[in-house]
C-alpha cells in the first residue's frame, strides 16, 4: 500500500492499526501544544475537539485489536 509516497507492508488490519496509532499520535501533539485549556474560546474548542478525536481514535483502535484485525 502506497501511503505519502512509502511502500507499507503488511496486512490490511495492519496498516489500519498504524494509521490509527499516527492518527492518535498527532492529535495529541497538535492537543499538547494547546497546553489542554487553551488561551481564548477558540482554543478551548479546538482542545476539546482534539481529546474527542484522540478517544475516538483510541476506541477505534482498541475495536481493532479486539478483533483481531
Amino acid at each position: 500500500m502506497m501511503e505519502h509516497g512509502h511502500v507499507r507492508g503488511g496486512t490490511e488490519g495492519g496498516s489500519e492499526e498504524v494509521r490509527l496509532s499516527e492518527e492518535i499520535v498527532l492529535l495529541a501533539e497538535r492537543l499538547r501544544r494547546f497546553g489542554g485549556d487553551g488561551d481564548c474560546a477558540y482554543e478551548r474548542a479546538l482542545s476539546r475537539l482534539y481529546r474527542s478525536l484522540v478517544d475516538q481514535r483510541l476506541q477505534q483502535l482498541a475495536d481493532l485489536r479486539a478483533a483481531g484485525l
